[in-house]
């Protein structure tokens, strides 16, 4: 068995994990990251990235961006026309974006192709059979957290699926339909190369069958050419049980900093990972950018939780009224943070 001592040990390198590894790179602290895929970045997810992401920590110069959405409710059309644009960042050129920041720092090594078996307090335990001993543990490793299982946290699991279509599209779509998703949604995604057109929905009151063939259902009726598209689905943990428990942290998927309502998370990932870089250099700071960001995913939360209490009757009517409350500057930036 080959042991390793490091100051930081990081589990995953998705946008939370590297995130962090790059806030670390400016420190005196050796940090690993351990990812267990052979490629930094790949990942089921449609790519919208929100004014919630601060646009320096994005590859915006390769991103498509969406100032005009087309939400369709029960087959009815409403524009919203944002200030500040949505972009579409496919996974791929993220990973090589942050990947290339954080190969420029020598005090960061980053191991792909490895996967914890085992964790205690002190050492964390490869399928190679490395002991790697560390100081602090960060866990960024997604919705099956393996650090957040080893801390006995619970997770609450949403599903996303989509097709990879290799066509782009001129519209930025939503579809919503509560009695076919209940309150989940289906989108259209234009990226640069490809088009994501995908479902987004709460498991507890949606099969995956009849949220598979509502999605094929919305693609056929618009005309969306899907056939030989690449199918993928990943669950998506959207439980936040909190960011710091002693010396090992949660940051992104795994900390449960996603959506609940709209499933996203890119810009929670990217925040939370350098809260939790800038904490582990400087314990007196407290994750002020992650509360920051908190407080609208638990408006949105709320929201959801609300619609989905509602009688199914009722949601129609409750997604048109607050469909057109969000083309209000006021009341979308109360619940978005940027109109």
């Amino acid at each position: 068995m080959h042991k390793v001592h490091v100051d930081v040990l990081i589990m995953g390198a998705g946008p939370a994990g590297l995130r962090c590894a790059e806030v670390l790179g400016d420190s005196n602290l050796r940090a690993l990251v351990l990812e267990k895929n052979s490629i930094v970045g790949p990942k089921v997810c449609a790519g919208g990235v929100t004014g919630l992401a601060r646009r320096e920590a994005l590859p915006a110069g390769n991103a498509v961006k969406f100032y005009r959405h087309h939400v369709f409710v029960n087959g009815k059309e409403r524009v919203i026309h944002l200030r500040h644009p949505v972009f579409m960042i496919d996974r791929d050129t993220l990973g090589d974006f942050q990947l290339n920041r954080v190969q420029r720092c020598k005090n960061v090594r980053i191991d792909t192709n490895t996967r914890v078996i085992k964790l205690t307090d002190d050492y964390a335990v490869t399928q190679r059979g490395d002991k790697i001993y560390f100081r602090y543990l960060v866990g960024a490793d997604g919705a099956r957290s393996l650090v957040r299982k080893y801390l006995t946290l619970k997770t609450k699991l949403y599903v996303g699926m989509h097709y990879i279509i290799p066509k782009t599209y001129d519209r930025c779509c939503w579809f919503v339909e509560p009695r076919r998703l209940r309150s989940g949604y289906v989108w259209i995604f234009p990226h640069k190369h490809f088009t994501s057109a995908g479902a987004y929905f709460n498991p507890k009151l949606v099969t995956f069958a009849k949220a598979k063939a509502f999605l094929k259902s919305i693609l056929d009726r618009y005309g969306f050419d899907y056939s030989g598209a690449e199918f993928e689905t990943a669950p998506i943990n959207c439980l936040y049980s909190g960011i710091k428990f002693r010396h090992i942290f949660l940051a992104g998927e795994a900390a449960g900093l996603v959506s609940a309502a709209f499933g996203e998370g890119i810009p929670y990932a990217l925040t939370s990972g350098e809260d939790v870089g800038r904490h582990i250099i400087s314990p007196n700071y407290h994750f002020e950018k992650t509360y920051r960001l908190l407080r609208y995913k638990q408006r949105q939360d709320m929201a959801l939780k609300v619609l989905d209490r509602m009688p199914l009757l009722l949601q129609d009517l409750i997604c048109m009224i607050f469909m057109r409350l969000l083309m209000v500057p006021k009341v979308r930036n109360y619940f978005e943070g940027a109109a």
